[in-house]
């Protein structure tokens, strides 16, 4: 299944609605994005082989994201960008298992 826009955004709600406190609801929501499609290198396949993925959530102060992939990486991913090329990156089982700084 190809996954839109639309059908992300109602993803994403189901995801925030597993959250039980508040201020981490409320934290996430201030860094989700429109849901926007680019496409990933991925280093464990064919050379120059990339995936689909969706960035739902951005921090542009840490160059950092949350997107959605249904190839290859195993649905959501974090990872952090460096002149527009991905320089870190980490699997997440859910959208509310990133780790979130409440400072």
């Amino acid at each position: 299944m190809t996954i839109d826009a639309y059908a992300l955004k109602n993803l994403v709600e189901r995801e925030l609605q597993n959250l039980s406190d508040v201020r981490v609801l409320s934290h996430i929501r201030g860094f989700l994005v429109e849901p926007n499609a680019f496409l990933l290198h991925w280093d464990y396949g064919v050379p120059g082989q990339q995936f689909p993925c969706w960035v739902v959530l951005a921090d542009p102060k840490s160059n950092g994201a949350i997107a959605y992939c249904e190839y290859g990486f195993e649905r959501w991913l974090r990872f952090f960008e460096q002149n527009l090329r991905v320089v870190k990156w980490e699997l997440l089982p859910g959208l509310g298992a990133a780790r979130v700084s409440l400072s």
